[in-house]
Order: structure tokens, then sequence, then C-alpha cells
């Protein structure tokens, strides 16, 4: 997925599933004035939730 992609797709999520995502919840309390930011890094680890979630 490219970061332009990836950035696309982030936008979908929201604070309230951020913040509900055990894998996401550091990252986004690290990074929480880029929201996208920490999606990218930890979207490898959680592609699988995102798909289940997200599709």
């Amino acid at each position: 997925m490219s970061p332009r992609t990836l950035e696309n797709f982030s936008t979908k999520i929201t604070y309230k599933w951020l913040r509900e995502d055990s894998f996401f919840l550091p990252r986004y309390r690290l990074q929480k004035n880029k929201p996208g930011i920490e999606i990218q890094a930890q979207f490898f680890i959680t592609s699988k939730i995102l798909k289940s979630k997200m599709f």
C-alpha cells in the first residue's frame, strides 16, 4: 500500500476506534497531533485487525 493510499485509508479511522484498539493506543498517545503517523508505523502489525474492522 503506497503512503498516499495509506494516508487516505487512515482518515476513515476515528479517534474512538483508535482509543479502543490496544495496538494503536500507545502510538496514538505519542503522536496525537499527527493521527496519520502512528497508523503508518503500526500498519504492518495491525493489518488483520484493520481488515476485520474496516471491511
